[in-house]
């Protein structure tokens, strides 16, 4: 074995942890560069008819508007009639009025031909898949034809069992990636006694998994979509996969025997360089794969937020559970096994503070309410992974207290008497057993991420609106030099009766009123209405969601430019809506300043560690001290020798 100097491992792990700060500075501005507009779950936003509408007369169409695009080869839409018997429905297009929003992520509506429906109840069930990242959603609606129906309300698609599974292993893999380089560091500073070469297996193993695994999991996708390999391409899918595949390929290759060339060591600097490069561009791709651009909003900022998180992550668990791959198989002295267990701490303190300033940052673009994290299967499913990463750190902060406590008995190594770990260490056994329960409860965190990267994201409008909120009676504006005042009644969601009264404020007035048509905001085409006289037109306009909204307006007068605005209104709830359990109040402020104060005292935390870092002094070695003999009194065993001086002969 080649001796090392302590400096010179000291400069090394300097050189490791500034190699990955520098990379995940460069994947943080490549996020902000190249992250798409979103990346998120479809889901339905409303319908037309709507969930427990009851019309007077029969649709001649289902419209079905959905958060953002969806793959039409695998979209599937089913309607039966009260006795079970299946209804006919054309085949799905998109509604032109929202086709060309632009962007794979941005809202669409599909519309399907309906037959005569007679009098009586139907039930509507879809499935299909998001076009940006080909997840599974799925939902039931019913409607009746001058029959009285209960609405099925909100209805999630939970999260697929395979696809899950294999997110794991994918998550698993990149933690173990990004975990390597810190742990070699860690054991070099730890000193002669550990040969951090026993992990080489376990992550090649751990790399190979996760790459089979992404492949599988593209598969899954691409069948479940229909064999729509074209809306890969087209939604800019196949390079996200291919950014995450290849920087776990690219980790995996700097682990082979042969990397960078014949003979080169296990642990060199330019493999670790090249572990981190891949970790980071997996972790980079993972987010633009995932929930990290949940809404309708672009924000390219969350693509790097959900890295982070990603990298927080693996920085603790991944170094965590190689570190006790080698201290299990090394079976190193007690005193090694404690400056192991200590040194990590720090990195533990860091990645632990990351994971909480993003995953507060991340929430508020996930769940919509506390309603919605309460009553929803992924609301439950973030709850338990919250609940997982305290028992980790209650672990964590266990074993601290416990090494703190038992330092003493953990140096008898020193002595000669110890040198393994059964025993008289068995302080450092307790301390292992805590660190193995630490990296279960990790592999937990890591599952129920799967879960949550596959589940539908709790955004449901039925989950964040009030049904006692008041509701409109009347809405007025000014439109250019018109004034306009709409009624829509009965105000509820269904078939309903808009009138408008469109006046001018000029005289005389500059134009005759030709047209006027009226529209929901985003709920497919405007309709033209009809004249009354009196200044008063009258429309028929489907609501499709109680709650606020607003309607768009269109005035076209001879000879003059065509006036246009919107309306504000908020539709009332149908008679039985269900109360709010806690609170259907919008979360995302809430969560976005607690993210902005947990940043803030992470900063300040940071900056008091390397204060006290800076004025701590440093020990340049183990002193000594001697008592001088009593006078008189012979000591009972020789003399310690007395220290050189510059003054002793050589």
């Amino acid at each position: 074995m080649i001796a090392v100097s302590p400096g010179r491992e000291r400069a090394s792990g300097r050189r490791v942890l500034a190699t990955i700060g520098l990379v995940l500075l460069v994947a943080s501005v490549t996020g902000i560069l190249l992250a798409p507009a979103a990346s998120a779950h479809a889901y339905l936003t409303s319908s037309n008819p709507t969930d427990g509408a009851v019309l007077d007369q029969a649709p001649g169409r289902l419209v079905l508007h959905f958060s953002e695009s969806v793959v039409l080869p695998a979209l599937t839409v089913t309607v039966v009639d009260g006795d079970g018997h299946p209804v006919a429905v054309g085949p799905p297009t998109l509604v032109e009025a929202t086709a060309n929003a632009g962007g794979a992520e941005a809202p669409v509506s599909v519309q399907l031909s309906l037959p005569h429906l007679l009098k009586g109840s139907y039930r509507v069930s879809w499935e299909t898949v998001s076009s940006d990242d080909l997840h599974r959603a799925a939902g039931v609606l019913v409607f009746g034809v001058r029959t009285t129906v209960v609405p099925r309300g909100w209805v999630e698609s939970g999260p697929d069992p395979l696809e899950s599974a294999l997110r794991w292993v994918v998550l698993v893999a990149i933690a173990t990636a990004v975990g390597a380089p810190l742990a070699r560091a860690l054991l070099r500073r730890a000193g002669p006694g550990v040969d951090s070469s026993v992990m080489a297996p376990v992550l090649g193993l751990s790399l190979a998994l996760g790459l089979i695994a992404a492949a599988a999991l593209l598969t899954d996708q691409i069948v479940s979509s229909g064999g729509a390999a074209g809306a890969l391409v087209s939604g800019g899918y196949a390079a996200r996969w291919a950014m995450r595949t290849g920087g776990l390929a690219l980790a995996l290759l700097a682990t082979l025997p042969s990397f960078p060339r014949p003979g080169a060591a296990p642990a060199g600097r330019g493999r670790e360089g090249v572990i981190v490069l891949g970790a980071a561009l997996a972790a980079l791709g993972t987010a633009m794969l995932g929930h990290s651009g949940a809404g309708l909003v672009a924000t390219p900022i969350r693509v790097t937020t959900a890295a982070l998180h990603i990298v927080a992550i693996g920085c603790w668990m991944g170094t965590l559970a190689l570190l006790l791959v080698v201290l299990v198989r090394q079976r190193p002295t007690a005193a090694v096994v404690r400056r192991v267990l200590r040194a990590f701490g720090p990195v533990a303190a860091t990645a632990v503070g990351v994971m909480v300033v993003t995953g507060l940052y991340l929430a508020n673009g996930v769940i919509g309410s506390v309603d919605a994290l309460l009553l929803t299967e992924y609301g439950r499913l973030l709850v338990l992974k919250v609940l997982l990463v305290l028992g980790c750190g209650v672990l964590a902060l266990v074993t601290r207290w416990h090494l703190r406590r038992h330092h003493r008995t953990a140096a008898v190594g020193a002595t000669g008497v110890a040198g393994s770990l059964v025993t008289p260490g068995r302080p450092m056994v307790f301390a292992l057993r805590l660190v193995i329960a630490e990296v279960v409860l990790g592999a937990l965190v890591l599952g129920v991420t799967g879960l949550l990267s596959s589940g539908q994201p709790a955004l449901e409008r039925q989950l964040m609106t009030d049904p006692s909120t008041p509701v409109s009676t009347a809405a007025h504006a000014r439109v250019a030099d018109l004034e306009v005042s709409m009624t829509i009644r009965p105000n509820l969601p269904g078939q309903n009766v808009a009138v408008v009264r469109v006046t001018s404020s000029r005289r005389p007035e500059p134009g005759r009123i030709t047209s006027v048509t009226l529209g929901v905001v985003g709920a497919g085409p405007t309709a033209a209405a009809t004249s009354m006289g009196d200044d008063q037109w009258s429309v028929p306009m489907a609501l499709t969601e109680p709650g606020p909204g607003s309607v768009h307006l269109t005035v076209a007068r001879g000879g003059l430019t065509t006036a246009t605005g919107d309306l504000a209104w908020t539709t009332g709830w149908p008679p039985g809506a269900t109360p709010p359990l806690v609170s259907r109040t919008p979360l995302g402020p809430v969560l976005g300043w607690a993210a902005l104060v947990a940043l803030v005292l992470f900063g300040l935390a940071v900056m008091c560690a390397i204060r006290s870092a800076a004025v701590r002094p440093r020990r340049r070695g183990p002193t000594r001290r001697v008592q001088p003999p009593t006078v008189g009194s012979a000591p009972d065993g020789p003399t310690p020798r007395q220290p050189m001086t510059a003054r002793h002969p050589t």
